[in-house]
């Protein structure tokens, strides 16, 4: 099963922030997605001209390679970054398999010496999509399981084993956290067909689940508040947004301007 656009973005993005850290030469190339539930032709382009990073990093279209070493090593923790700097004035390609080890260190490191050309970049290609808030808005983004989702992946976020499980009692006791910190905001949620929780004595709520994904993200990183769940999708959104975003303990860590729920 292919992953899909938050995993496989967070992943991207991450490896830019490596790079930009270490003054490391980044080449993006379009990247084979899953979750594409609705069948949409030209799924993968679509990612790619959304997120625009071709704005900001080249592409492994803009050079030649035919005079580089193609290297076999896949960088994946702190030793083999070292590898990379060492070496980072020869003609090699390296391929990056999983970042999450080195953006663990310490995210912000990473991530605040790119959040502003990715946020710059996406609204080159995004500035007339259009919104649906009124007015001020909190965006919470509620990832449930769906038919692409593994039996483990149910259990890992249900399940009693996980300590970051985000139940409906969960969600009910931070929605009314939300309405008296933000009394005059409205309240959205984003989510899933297969959203079936249910918020007694909790009304005035706006449920989504059925807008497309490219919309939905625009509304995450758009919102005046934004409530993550626990998912990469949402992780990606809070980079991209600007305002307020509350982290919900999923199990990347958090940045350094983000709001931990349980100090809500």
């Amino acid at each position: 099963e292919r992953e899909g656009v938050g995993a496989v973005y967070q992943r991207i993005i991450s490896i830019l922030g490596i790079c930009r850290k270490y003054n490391l030469e980044f080449m993006h190339h379009k990247q084979t997605l899953g979750h594409n539930y609705l069948d949409e032709n030209d799924w993968d382009d679509k990612w790619d001209n959304f997120f625009n990073l071709k704005k900001i990093c080249k592409t492994i279209d803009d050079i030649d390679t035919s005079n580089f070493i193609h290297n076999k090593i896949h960088i994946m923790n702190t030793n083999h970054l070292n590898y990379l700097i060492s070496n980072k004035d020869k003609y090699e390609l390296n391929y990056f398999e999983n970042p999450h080890e080195i953006i663990a260190t310490d995210p912000n490191s990473f991530f605040s010496l790119i959040q502003r050309d990715l946020i710059e970049a996406y609204d080159e290609t995004n500035i007339n999509r259009p919104l649906i808030y009124k007015r001020k808005s909190v965006a919470i983004h509620i990832r449930v399981w769906n038919e692409s989702d593994t039996a483990s992946y149910d259990c890992f976020i249900n399940g009693s084993i996980s300590s970051y499980s985000l139940n409906e009692s969960y969600y009910i006791n931070l929605i009314k956290k939300i309405k008296k910190l933000y009394p005059d905001y409205d309240i959205h949620i984003f989510t899933q067909k297969s959203f079936h929780l249910k918020y007694p004595n909790l009304n005035n709520l706006n449920i989504h689940s059925d807008m497309n994904a490219f919309d939905t993200f625009h509304h995450l990183i758009k919102a005046d508040v934004l409530v993550l769940g626990s998912s990469s999708f949402s992780y990606v959104a809070g980079i991209y947004n600007s305002n307020t975003v509350i982290y919900t303990g999923y199990f990347k860590k958090a940045l350094n301007s983000w709001i931990d729920d349980n100090k809500l």
